[in-house]
């Protein structure tokens, strides 16, 4: 559908959102003069914002958001006086804004440019003639000094400046009391430095404040009575948190800082609370003992501190937890029971720790929405417990670097979400967010070698890895069902047996590590129609014969079937034409190299040489033979 103006000359107010429109947006448009409000957001519109709009000097709502609008904003735009919101964010629009875009807009309270690649070029000293309620300029430049002219602004109430390019520090006049109208403030993703306030408290009505990814130092100060949302990760802050912090916080972010000390205890005493970040800081001390039942907590990262002791038995109370990360920190001891009462948790990472005795059957009973479990590098000991088959969201699986033997259950070919292409994590356990805040899970794989950090494409990993264990017995032809398994990691074991053909049929792997282990016989031909492998570690077994022919296999580098002395063919350098019967004795070798000689060579010499064959057999066979004993 396009844009027509046709015979709209009398309309005030278009509401055309969100109806797929495309093409345009016409030059005649300018004609519309009675027209007070044009709402033409979600649509599909392209081409640049026509200068006759201009003309439109009733309009006082212009909303052309979330199109494909390119160019520049023609500076006409300044002579709608009586416009109060306008809405040009989630576009393509580039060039200059300057004070004559602005000049004439007296009665602007809404101004949106955000996501779009502007540079707001207005003077520091400029005074505005308009007083903003809303400001959201995130993505546009306008550093690198803080605006100057935000100063005279007192009526802000959102305030957006994330990803702006400001490389200064704030000024003072910034956390006055001019700013107690301010709810939400987002600076986040600049190179913003210098150290916080004391106490924020002076903002009374701030509900919000993301000052995330920027170069703050000092202490975290004391929080605003009524926030609820506070994210002051990636910066430099340290030294520990504050006694006390405001009662209806619902999201507590202070992750990639130095911060030290222990957890407060009164996160357990949050009623509100649905998220918790800690992770990647100093902190040391214990898990807090003191996690009630009237608790909403979804989300919890402690990982990467100090933190020792055992999990504490309260942590069964958090019946509403999606994320448990406690991983990268000195927890040891057995996991409480209590765990289990967490059953609607989908992420579990408790690798890198102490922890110790046999991994719980019941993390196969109770998690029935579990999509994530990383036991790596702790002491577990036992067997696999089958019933984590049971599990059929969970599709990624590291229980690698334990103490665990057995062998792999048979059960491993259940999990429905590796076996459905389509299937995938629920986005409640990749992303969670609410009105003030947005954030996506992150856990850390190691794969072909290397740590990979997953977030933004988590749901679409899937990998099992229980490498570098004590695991016995043959690989689970079950396996194989596992379709859309992207890396398999089974290297560092005891596993035996032959690789099981229906390995041939997980088409969708990338990886596949089964070194270290005592494998025999051949590898499967059908190996060599995995299209997506680029990443194969066969070395250090027992296998034999024929690499198998075919695109993939070969083309891997000969480093992949290195210790395995009896394969043969490319990339390999030993021929399958060579002494390959390793287990024969010499005699039987002989006797049987000798035989099937004899009978090749008779066939063809008396073929091809009737009358000499019978005279000359005998003399190439003795010569033969000695040159095999000399080999």
């Amino acid at each position: 559908m396009q844009v027509e103006t046709g015979n709209w000359t009398s309309l005030s107010q278009v509401y055309l959102i969100n109806c797929s429109l495309t093409g345009r947006i016409p030059a005649a448009i300018g004609s519309l003069t009675p027209l007070k409000e044009l709402h033409l957001s979600g649509n599909l519109l392209t081409g640049p914002i026509p200068a006759e709009i201009g003309n439109l000097t009733a309009l006082t709502k212009l909303d052309l958001g979330h199109n494909s609008l390119s160019g520049s904003i023609p500076p006409e735009i300044g002579k709608l006086s009586n416009l109060t919101s306008l809405d040009l964010s989630l576009n393509s629009l580039k060039g200059t804004m300057s004070e004559l875009h602005f000049a004439n807009l007296a009665k602007l309270d809404v101004l949106y440019l955000y996501r779009n690649s502007l540079d707001i070029a207005i003077g520091h000293d400029w005074i505005p003639p308009f007083q903003l309620e809303t400001i959201g300029l995130d993505s546009c430049r306008l550093g690198p000094s803080f605006p100057g002219w935000l100063r005279s602004q007192e009526s802000v109430v959102d305030l957006n400046l994330s990803n702006t390019s400001i490389e200064d520090t704030l000024p003072d006049w910034f956390w006055n009391s001019s700013s107690s109208s301010l709810m939400v403030i987002n600076l986040s993703h600049n190179k913003i430095s210098g150290t916080l306030p004391a106490s924020l408290e002076s903002l009374t009505n701030l509900m919000l404040l993301n000052l995330s990814s920027n170069l703050f130092q000092g202490l975290v100060p004391v929080s605003p009575p009524l926030l609820q949302a506070l994210d002051l990760s990636s910066n430099a802050l340290s030294g520990p948190l504050p006694s006390t912090f405001a009662p209806v916080s619902g999201y507590l972010f202070f992750a990639n800082n130095h911060i030290n000390g222990s957890i407060p205890s009164y996160v357990c005493t949050l009623q509100q609370l649905f998220a918790l970040d800690l992770s990647h800081n100093q902190i040391s001390g214990e898990i807090p003992r003191c996690w009630q039942e009237a608790n909403e907590l979804l989300f919890i990262n402690l990982a990467n501190n100090k933190l020792g002791g055992k999990v504490p038995n309260s942590i069964g109370n958090l019946t509403k937890l999606k994320s448990l990360h406690l991983n990268n920190n000195s927890l040891h001891g057995y996991l409480p029971p209590s765990l289990q009462n967490c059953s609607q948790l989908a992420v579990i990472d408790l690798g890198r720790n102490h922890f110790w005795g046999n991994i719980p059957a019941w993390i196969g009973q109770s998690f029935r929405s579990l999509e994530v479990l990383l036991l790596r590098s702790n002491m577990f000991s036992g067997d696999i417990p089958p019933q984590l088959g049971q599990l059929s969201d969970l599709q990624i699986i590291d229980l690698a670097d334990n103490k665990l033997s057995g062998i792999i259950p048979r059960s491993f070919g259940n999990f429905s979400a590796i076996i459905s292409m389509s299937k995938s994590m629920s986005s409640t356990s990749t992303t969670h967010t609410n009105v003030y805040s947005v954030f996506r899970e992150s856990i850390t794989l190691s794969m072909k070698g290397h740590e990979l950090t997953f977030s933004s494409i988590l749901y679409l990993v899937k990998s099992i890895d229980l490498s570098k264990n004590y695991l016995t017995g043959a690989i689970p032809t079950e396996i194989g069902y596992l379709s859309a398994l992207q890396s398999l990691n089974l290297s560092r074991n005891g596993i035996g047996g032959m690789i099981p053909s229906t390995i041939g049929g997980m088409k969708s792997l990338e990886t596949l590590d089964l070194s270290f282990n005592n494998l025999s016989g051949a590898i499967p031909q059908n190996l060599s129609g995995l299209n997506y492998l680029s990443d194969l570690n066969l070395s250090y077994n027992n296998l034999s014969g024929a690499i198998p022919s075919g695109y993939q296999l070969q083309t891997l580098p000969a480093s992949s079937y290195i210790g395995n002395a009896y394969l043969c063919g490319p990339p390999v350098s030993k021929s399958c034409l060579e002494k390959t019967n390793i287990n024969a004795t010499d005699e039987e070798v002989e006797e049987g190299f000798h035989a099937s000689f004899s009978f090749y060579f008779g066939i063809t010499l008396v073929s091809e040489y009737p009358v000499s064959a019978a005279c000359c057999l005998n003399r190439i066979c003795s010569a033969f033979e000695q040159k095999w004993r000399n080999a």
